[in-house]
């Protein structure tokens, strides 16, 4: 309860719960913790430079492959929008260098 009294981090309105965050994005001192813990956990104090921090797992979840199926959609939407701006940022550009500005 003190942490999310007085903490800065803007998920304290959230007890914290930062959802599913890749191990890759965490500090070496925090993944260390956690590989020791069971779900539902808390660890004591870690120190992160000048910050301090406390960490509750919630969940691990391996890494391993997932079904196409159940990700197409996904992955469908993620390559239309890296499409679309593709092709917005290419007319953007021919219409800068070929387009004519008068001021009237």
């Amino acid at each position: 309860m003190l942490a999310e009294k007085i903490s800065d981090d803007d998920y304290r309105v959230v007890m914290g719960d930062h959802k599913t965050v890749d191990r890759a994005k965490l500090d070496p001192a925090v993944v260390h913790a956690l590989l020791a813990m069971e779900p539902g956990q808390i660890t004591d104090i870690i120190q992160i430079e000048k910050a301090y921090t406390i960490v509750r797992l919630n969940k691990h979840i391996p890494t391993g492959k997932t079904k196409f199926a159940d990700t197409e959609a996904q992955l469908r939407k993620e390559l239309e929008s890296k499409k679309t701006n593709q092709l917005r940022a290419a007319l953007d550009e021919a219409l800068r260098r070929k387009g004519k500005v008068e001021v009237l």
